[in-house]
């Protein structure tokens, strides 16, 4: 993943600290740093959603580039297997 793409995304959490969607993308740009899990199927399904509702050009192409990294190609390509958990869910 792109660390401009990172930046784009905490910028963007740290100027809408206090919503359910800020909140949602903090989780998956921490988990995109350690990979310590695999996301759920729920977490792919809202980051579309959140992607095709996204009417900034910028970061509507980091996320894309987010969703890449752990649910597309990129994610394929890690060196060790990880594990399940679950993030509180934000539905």
């Amino acid at each position: 993943m792109e660390e401009y793409s990172r930046i784009i995304i905490e910028q963007y959490c740290m100027t809408h600290k206090n919503t359910k969607k800020s909140r949602f993308l903090w989780d998956l740009l921490e988990l995109s740093y350690t990979m310590e899990c695999e996301p759920e199927d729920w977490e792919a399904l809202q980051l579309e959603k959140y992607i095709d509702q996204e009417r900034n050009l910028e970061l509507r192409e980091a996320l894309e580039d987010l969703d890449d990294f752990l649910f597309g190609k990129n994610a394929s390509k890690l060196s060790k297997k990880p594990i399940k958990c679950k993030f509180t869910q934000y539905l």
